[in-house]
């Protein structure tokens, strides 16, 4: 089971460090996670709240542990609790998932949405 669980979490980090911008936020504690394989399939996460964790892909379906789902949802949760807001249209960390400018490595530096980090990236 260990082995299991450390796979899910491997998997979920690639995830995250893949798809992390497509990642939403669709209330509270709801977010769409896009399937690794690509295409259009996505999944409904719960997390967060009172609630349980939940998602509705097979894997969780079967085993009940953390899917890399729930893992990816877990670090953006994570990286959330920190907010911060986009340089440009003030949007919060708890909504969009922002990044920094790529080779920027200061700590508490600028941070954008990713429309805005686009723009800021052709900018320079």
């Amino acid at each position: 089971m260990a082995r299991d669980i450390a796979s899910q979490a491997e998997r979920g980090w690639g995830l995250y460090l893949a798809k992390r911008q497509l990642i939403t936020r669709v209330d509270e504690d709801t977010y769409r996670v896009p399937a690794s394989s690509g295409g259009q399939r996505s999944y409904t996460v719960r997390y967060g709240g009172d609630a349980l964790e939940d998602c509705e892909c097979v894997d969780f379906g079967v085993h009940k542990l953390a899917c890399k789902h729930i893992v990816a949802v877990a670090l953006i949760y994570a990286c959330r609790r920190v907010h911060s807001r986009c340089e440009v249209c003030g949007a919060l960390s708890r909504d969009k998932a922002l990044v920094g400018i790529r080779g920027d490595h200061r700590l508490g530096g600028p941070r954008y949405c990713l429309p805005h980090q686009s723009v800021m990236r052709q900018g320079q």
